[in-house]
């Protein structure tokens, strides 16, 4: 058997546990610093003391190997900046249109890079609202959402790697939606347990604009629509009583 059908047959056995993922941690990890570095420099990211605080807050109750390093990016800048020209066409991250800079959530890097757009930071003048987007972010890190998705891609494209955002229309976003509602659980419960209020969470996910979409084709959006969100958040925070 071919190794890159190996690596296939290793992923969907190991699906029924973590989903299926290619990359072992130690790439991921590596995959993450090289990545961490070209973001840094494509968006001219930045440290940020606020992000910082509350970073070093969660990660103190985060059981996890992953190298976390958080910065903060003017994306209204990187947008005007680069009408044109593919952004880091190498990186994969999550969400999986991050690409277009106009987001809702900040980028979750494989191994831990977490970037924070500009405009989310305005929206999230408490603490607690700017933890809940961090502890959304590390949710996807630690439940390695960006190599899944990553390998859910080289699953359709017959086990090649790759390095490029799926298409919105490829089946992907499916798994997209499920992943984000997993992040947002844990997002939760990890802002429980630091101390912040998860319901911040919901508050920040009640921010974000309605697509506006017909109902039938919210299903080939990146995040599923922030009412069932808000629910899901509600009846996780009540769970965890």
């Amino acid at each position: 058997m071919r190794p890159v059908l190996l690596l296939l047959a290793a992923a969907t056995a190991a699906s029924s546990q973590n989903g299926s993922n290619l990359y072992s941690l130690s790439q991921e990890r590596d995959l993450g610093q090289r990545f961490a570095k070209s973001l840094v420099n494509a968006l001219q990211a930045h440290l940020d003391p606020r992000i910082e605080v509350v970073g070093t807050s969660l990660l103190a109750h985060v059981r996890d190997t992953h190298e976390f390093s958080f910065f903060a990016f003017d994306d209204s800048a990187a947008r005007s900046g680069r009408p044109n020209e593919p952004l880091a066409p190498e990186i994969f991250a999550f969400p999986a249109d991050w690409r277009t800079l106009r987001l809702e959530e900040a980028i979750a890097l494989p191994g831990g890079g977490i970037f924070v757009p500009r405009t989310l930071m305005e929206r999230a003048p408490a603490y607690d609202e700017l933890a809940a987007i961090v502890a959304h972010a590390i949710g996807h890190v630690v439940l390695r959402h960006p190599t899944q998705m990553a390998t859910r891609i080289a699953l359709l494209d017959n086990g090649r790697m790759p390095n490029i955002a799926p298409n919105p229309v490829s089946g992907l976003m499916v798994y997209a939606q499920a992943w984000e509602f997993a992040a947002d659980r844990y997002a939760a419960r990890l802002l429980k347990d630091s101390g912040f209020d998860p319901h911040a969470l919901e508050r920040y996910i009640a921010t974000i604009p309605d697509p506006g979409l017909d109902p039938r084709h919210k299903i080939f959006l990146v995040h599923p629509p922030a009412e069932g969100r808000i629910v899901a958040i509600e009846k996780a925070i009540a769970d965890f009583r």
